[in-house]
């Protein structure tokens, strides 16, 4: 015996001169222990039983995930998978912590039980726990790490979004501006001069002040094929048969009937893979490239001084 029954303090010699501490003294020689001791079950039971609950919760995170698809059953193996990454990705900050602390808790009791395995029962239970919330606890871990590459495609395709949602809403500005003054403007800063009680027409702007916008005339190209006697000059203005038509000053004037902008992209850098362009309305999937390196690096010049 090296602890005092009354106190708990550990004996420092031996038990027949009793206990320094609280002045115990002994009355006769410690039990023996008993004949027969019953078998501990609580361990293993403690070990079976968390390894098949975190095992119903991870598949109870499935069913949700692929109850919110419509139906409980997968209908092939991809759709199981696609359930589950999304479901443990949702579910990343409860179910990864929670395994691992069950993973590891039944690792320690197991770890007590094969020490003195004849004095436990339910042993199988236990391993069965035991591997259950180990292969459980990969699975997790598995599953969130193959939803990384879908998140990033996501959020991919979230940006390419806001650039087109960008360069429509640049389009409607544009649209609206024709609309108003029968023309497109010369630069995007006329675009100032439209109604804007929201203030969106502002915030657009404001992601364009690296944009290259050309505009360009149909009629223009026209008269310049044809070679006619008077110079043309562009003009803000739409062509009417009643005003803009007639000659102001000796010039005849036209107005801006197409467009074309280029974005450089979030780097603001001209030549590279996000650059974006529309014209007329259409978002065009591979920007027109420039024509050399000179003239990249004086729309960039042009764009920083911006």
């Amino acid at each position: 015996m090296n602890i005092c029954p009354c106190c708990g303090s550990k004996l420092s010699t031996e038990w027949q001169q009793g206990c320094a501490a609280c002045g115990a003294r002994p009355v006769g020689p410690p039990l023996p222990p008993p004949d027969t001791e019953l078998p501990l079950v609580g361990r293993t039971l403690f070990i079976g039983v968390a390894g098949l609950l975190l095992a119903l919760a991870s598949l109870g995170a499935v069913a949700t995930e692929l109850g919110r698809r419509g139906h409980l059953l997968p209908r092939d193996p991809t759709e199981f998978i696609s359930a589950a990454t999304t479901a443990m990705w949702r579910a990343k900050y409860l179910l990864l912590p929670l395994s691992l602390a069950v993973f590891w808790a039944c690792s320690v009791l197991r770890r007590r039980v094969q020490r003195e395995p004849h004095r436990f029962l339910w042993r199988r239970f236990a391993l069965v726990g035991h591997a259950t919330a180990g292969l459980v606890f990969v699975a997790n871990l598995a599953f969130t790490a193959l939803f990384i590459p879908e998140l990033i495609e996501q959020r991919r395709l979230a940006r390419e979004a806001a650039v087109q949602s960008m360069l429509y809403g640049t389009h409607r500005m544009l649209l609206e501006y024709k609309a108003r003054y029968g023309t497109y403007p010369a630069s995007l800063d006329d675009l100032r001069r439209l109604p804007d009680p929201q203030g969106t027409n502002a915030k657009l702007l404001a992601q364009l002040e690296m944009a290259n916008y050309v505009p360009s005339s149909v009629q223009a190209a026209r008269m310049e094929r044809q070679r006619p006697v008077r110079r043309a000059r562009l003009r803000q203005v739409a062509v009417r048969a009643d005003t803009d038509a007639a000659p102001v000053d000796g010039l005849e004037t036209v107005s801006f009937t197409d467009y074309e902008l280029l974005w450089p992209g979030p780097d603001g850098i001209y030549g590279t893979e996000d650059d974006r362009s529309i014209k007329n309305g259409v978002i065009v999937a591979e920007p027109r490239p420039l024509k050399s390196a000179g003239a990249l690096a004086t729309v960039n010049r042009n764009s920083r001084a911006k």
